[in-house]
């Protein structure tokens, strides 16, 4: 913490300081999933514009980062607790610090991270895309169109859904406001509906003009609308 160091590999955390990190690490570890959902930051591939024409522009991609332990050394469990252990006691893990060493073999490792992996596949849900497809946003004011959604269609935000009589209304007043969202971002009523049944996955949205502009809209109808909570 001293030192100012983070590395996070695989979660994109520059718009967290090291003790919001700690305090993000520390609550996740203490959930029953140890995932934290975020959105990703890229540039289009080189590769990719090379194919299909285009600019260099942003990419924003949904990603989950699992806190769960990836089966690479072997943790060593303190003589102490390995005798409560033994004695058939139950140790509650969650809240120690446990120290490790490399693995003896590499077939050993494998057959660790087998294990480990079989908790964590993609399940198939027929009215869903297909299994471990990542929801790719277009721009900020994308994420937090949609962030808007998911909280009006969940009553978060101090939000509520019921101010409009159906889905068609929803996407008419999106529409209202981006005029190119219907083009670029083709909403329907089945896919708010899809939005509604998955549960809520908030996404951080970040603070920009266009965001900023877009929460004026929202509160223009809804005036107790609860924008720290959004951005936060």
């Amino acid at each position: 913490m001293k030192g100012g160091i983070k590395a996070t590999t695989g979660f994109q955390s520059k718009n967290l300081n090291p003790k919001d990190l700690d305090t993000l690490f520390r609550d996740t570890l203490n959930t029953q999933s140890k995932d934290i959902n975020f959105v990703q930051f890229s540039l289009r591939s080189a590769l990719e514009i090379f194919k299909n024409g285009g600019h260099v522009t942003p990419v924003y991609k949904d990603r989950k980062f699992r806190m769960h332990f990836d089966n690479r050394r072997t943790i060593l469990i303190p003589s102490e607790l390995l005798s409560i252990f033994k004695n058939s006691e139950f140790i509650d893990y969650s809240n120690i610090l446990l120290d490790s060493m490399p693995v003896e073999t590499k077939d050993l490792s494998g057959l660790y991270r087998f294990y480990s992996n079989i908790s964590k596949q993609s399940i198939y849900q027929k009215n869903t895309s297909r299994a471990g497809s990542k929801t790719v946003y277009k721009s900020y004011l994308d994420i937090a169109i949609r962030n808007f959604l998911k909280g009006l269609l969940n009553n978060l935000y101090n939000l509520d859904c019921k101010v409009f009589n159906n889905y068609k209304e929803i996407i008419s007043y999106i529409y209202d406001y981006v005029k190119d969202y219907e083009k670029d971002y083709r909403l329907t009523t089945n896919s708010l509906a899809q939005l509604k049944r998955r549960g809520v996955t908030i996404k951080n949205v970040i603070r920009t003009k266009e965001t900023e502009d877009f929460v004026k809209y929202v509160k223009i109808k809804f005036p107790l609308f609860e924008d720290d909570s959004f951005f936060k």
